[in-house]
């Protein structure tokens, strides 16, 4: 097998992860709780700051007790929210099969014949070319179409707009940033092993 026949067979395609809360009441609960016990906290720093200010030393009552409360409903709703997410694992389709989606996917237009503008950012149609592309690039779990229509149809904005972007950015941008500077320095690494075994021998 040839050098390069070998790299080809070890190769492996880029891959991400997104995770997905399927109850998005969850993280809504957790930052309300969170947030009130953030003001018990400020409140408490407050006192002991200025013992003697009109606030007085002493926390009012029931505080502490609601101050408990809040932090086992954060504990619970932690829990909860770890059980309700899913993992979503996604790799690089490839550009063969990027380029078909795109081009089976063209932006939408209005009665003027302008690009709509959901559509105009990136020239396609924003609408169906996720919804296709999200379940093509999932490698993990394996849904069925239903399962992916529930989640997608029932996903907030934000939600729907991270596995978009996840597969966006899988797809289309050049690898960089920490995942460059890894393989140049494994390069960089290389060489110098090289140079080193070359000066000993």
């Amino acid at each position: 097998m040839s050098d390069i026949a070998a790299k080809l067979a070890k190769r492996r395609k880029r891959e991400l992860t997104a995770d997905l809360c399927l109850d998005p009441n969850l993280a809504a609960d957790y930052a309300e709780a969170e947030a009130e016990l953030a003001e018990i906290e400020a409140a408490r720093t407050t006192r002991k700051k200025n013992p003697t200010s009109l606030a007085g030393e002493d926390a009012p009552d029931g505080e502490e007790g609601r101050r408990a409360e809040l932090k086992a409903t954060l504990d619970r709703l932690a829990d909860e929210i770890t059980e309700m997410t899913v993992t979503f694992t996604f790799r690089a389709l490839g550009s063969k099969r990027w380029d078909e989606l795109l081009v089976g996917h063209p932006a939408r237009r209005d009665e003027s014949g302008s690009m709509v503008v959901t559509d105009k950012g990136i020239g396609i149609n924003t609408a169906s070319f996720f919804r296709a592309a999200i379940p093509e690039s999932c490698t993990d779990p394996a849904l069925s179409e239903k399962q992916w229509a529930d989640i997608l149809d029932e996903a907030g904005d934000a939600d729907y707009n991270r596995l978009a972007n996840a597969i966006w950015m899988l797809n289309t941008e050049p690898t960089s940033g920490p995942l460059g500077r890894a393989q140049a320095r494994a390069l960089g690494r290389a060489a110098s092993k090289s140079l080193q075994g070359s000066a000993e021998s």
